[in-house]
């Protein structure tokens, strides 16, 4: 919805309350369609799976960062990051070697939603009905080879 929102302007009119007003117009063409480019790999995750990947991301994220007790809880895993993250100068180098821990854990665990460079299989349009499949197999079935009917 973020992209819909055009003209936006901060008020000259009095309010109020002590903050400025905020004008803006939102796009409602309902032909307009916002598609996702997603470059890097998704995951599907059952219910049942949860524990399991929550339990093998701590375990991940305590082995990377070198905490030494690997059976903490959440608060102290949370606590020790929040210490890592104020001593380290580096939050860039931080958060891609969190983003790494993520992602090994969700290949170990998840199914990729759509696995890079495959092509899918049996595709379907949502325009082509039964009753379309049907008509086209008749149409394939009436065509004929010509033959030589002077022999």
């Amino acid at each position: 919805m973020l992209a819909d929102i055009k003209h936006w302007d901060i008020s000259e009119e009095g309010s109020a309350s002590d903050h400025s007003m905020i004008k803006f117009s939102i796009r409602l063409d309902k032909h307009t369609t916002h598609e996702n480019n997603f470059s890097e790999p998704r995951y599907r995750i059952k219910e049942q799976q949860l524990t399991k990947f929550y339990e093998k991301l701590y375990y991940n994220i305590a082995k990377t960062f070198q905490m030494e007790d690997k059976e903490r809880n959440t608060d102290e895993i949370d606590s020790e990051l929040n210490s890592q993250v104020n001593e380290n100068t580096d939050i860039r180098q931080f958060t891609v070697k969190l983003e790494e821990v993520i992602q090994t854990t969700c290949r170990e665990i998840c199914r990729q939603k759509n696995p890079p460079n495959t092509v899918a299989k049996g595709k379907t349009v949502p325009w082509w009905t039964g009753t379309l499949k049907i008509m086209r197999k008749r149409t394939c079935s009436e065509k004929t080879i010509p033959t030589d009917d002077k022999q």
